[in-house]
């Protein structure tokens, strides 16, 4: 009967092991998984936050984008109106100096000074003629150039 008794309590023993090692398997496994979804938890609301972040950023760049080609399309319209006026200017130019042209001989032949030929006042200063310019002259060669209307 000892040898039962014995048997017995291996029995109980390893029955009791076999009980506390599955126990403790189960804590464990418990604490994992509750640090891996802790942790799972933190990594998402870390990387939300980036990502919040990020797309905040792919915004402000898009927003920069869009006003840079819209201030790229009005420069490129702003252009392409110097370009058609350009010519207009040139045309306009040469037909002012064809009028001044066909003023200066007229007045250049003229013999008596004049509030618009003064050029025939001619001043000689050290052997070097100079010659006085009527003020209206620079008026008419900045209407020409476009600077005054």
């Amino acid at each position: 009967m000892h040898h039962q008794a014995e048997k017995k309590e291996n029995n109980f023993k390893t029955i009791f092991f076999n009980m506390m090692n599955n126990a403790i398997e189960k804590i464990c496994t418990d604490c994992l998984v509750k640090y891996h979804s802790e942790s799972q938890r933190k990594l998402e609301a870390k990387y939300t936050v980036k990502i919040k972040s990020l797309k905040s950023n792919i915004k402000t760049l898009k927003r920069k984008v869009t006003l840079v080609q819209k201030a790229l399309f009005y420069d490129r319209v702003k252009i392409l109106s110097l370009e058609v006026k350009v010519p207009k200017l040139k045309e306009l130019l040469l037909k002012k100096n064809n009028e001044i042209d066909t003023l200066l001989p007229s007045i250049n032949n003229s013999s008596q000074p004049s509030a618009l030929n003064p050029s025939s006042q001619i001043i000689s200063v050290g052997g070097a003629e100079v010659v006085s310019l009527p003020a209206t002259a620079p008026i008419i060669e900045l209407k020409l150039a476009g600077i005054i209307a």
